[in-house]
C-alpha cells in the first residue's frame, strides 16, 4: 500500500517532525520551566519474518516463573511531559528510535565477522543509545529561544540508571532512576585541615546506608510530600540522604 511504502523506506524527516512536536511540548510550558522527559523502551509485536529488525525477544507482559517470547520490533522512546488545565499531566513522544539488535552469524562465519559482530552488539546497547539521544535532546533544547536557561530533567528506570547513562550526561541536565535496594553508596571524604604529603586524594568516604537499610532505619525522620497523580492530590512519605556518592556514577 502507499501508506507502507511511505513509511517503510525512510522517506520522512522524523528529527525535523519531532522538533515540531518538541517546539508545541515547550509552547505549553512556563519560562524556564524545566523539560521533563522519560526514556525507555518497548516491543513492537509483529508476525512477518522479513520485517527489518524483528527477532525473538523477551516479554515483558509474561509471568515470572515462565520466560516467553515473542517476535518484535525493539524500539526507544522518549516522552515529555506537558501540564494540563485540571493539573494533571500528558506525556507526548518527542523522539523514537527503532533500536534493532544485529543478527548472530552462524558458526561457520569468520573471526573477523564475529568481531564485527560484538562491536555492532555494543553499539546497540540500550542505555547507550539512551545516552545519545539525551545529549542530542540537550543541545536541541539550547538551540531553541531560551533553551539555555531550561532544565533538563530526565526519568527512567533500572535499566538506564548505570554509568553507560550516567557518565555521559549534558551540563543542566538531572536524572532521576531507580537504584537497587542494596546498591553500595558513600559519604563524601573528611577533607584533613593539613594536606596530605604523599598519594591521590580520597574521592569516597565511609560507606553511606543503603536505599534499604535509609527506608527501615527508624532515627531518619519521614518527610511528607504531596505529588499530584493524574490531577487527584496524593501524599506519601520519603527518607532522603545528602552528600553522597555512587561509585557506578562516578565524581560528576
Amino acid at each position: 500500500s502507499a501508506p507502507y511504502r511511505l513509511f517503510s523506506c525512510d522517506r520522512l524527516p522524523m528529527a525535523q517532525i519531532f522538533a515540531v512536536v518538541r517546539r508545541g511540548v515547550l509552547a505549553e510550558l512556563p519560562p524556564q520551566a524545566p523539560l521533563c522527559v522519560a526514556v525507555d523502551d518497548s516491543l513492537l509485536r509483529k508476525t512477518g519474518l522479513r520485517i527489518p529488525g524483528v527477532a525473538w525477544r523477551r516479554d515483558p507482559l509474561g509471568p515470572r516463573f515462565q520466560t516467553n517470547f515473542v517476535r518484535a520490533q525493539r524500539v526507544l522512546q522518549l516522552s515529555a511531559s506537558v501540564p494540563l488545565s485540571d493539573h494533571g499531566y500528558r506525556m507526548v513522544p518527542i523522539a523514537f528510535l527503532h533500536a534493532p539488535t544485529p543478527v548472530k552469524p552462524s558458526r561457520k562465519a569468520s573471526p573477523e565477522e564475529f568481531q564485527q559482530y560484538r562491536q555492532a552488539a555494543r553499539q546497540a546497547r540500550l542505555p547507550l543509545l539512551a545516552a545519545q539521544q539525551i545529549g542530542a535532546l540537550r543541545q536541541a533544547l539550547d538551540a531553541e529561544p531560551g533553551g539555555t536557561q531550561r532544565q533538563l530533567q530526565i526519568l527512567v528506570d533500572g535499566g538506564y540508571t548505570n554509568a553507560t547513562v550516567l557518565k555521559q550526561l549534558p551540563p543542566r541536565t538531572i536524572l532521576i532512576g531507580r537504584l537497587r535496594k542494596d546498591a553500595k553508596l558513600y559519604f563524601l571524604p573528611h577533607t584533613p585541615a593539613a594536606p596530605q604529603p604523599r598519594g591521590r586524594p580520597r574521592r569516597y568516604g565511609a560507606p553511606a546506608p543503603t536505599p534499604e537499610q535509609l527506608r527501615t532505619d527508624d532515627s531518619v525522620p519521614w518527610t511528607s510530600l504531596e505529588v499530584s497523580v493524574s490531577g487527584a492530590p496524593h501524599s506519601i512519605r520519603i527518607r532522603h540522604l545528602r552528600k553522597i556518592r555512587w561509585r557506578t556514577a562516578g565524581l560528576g
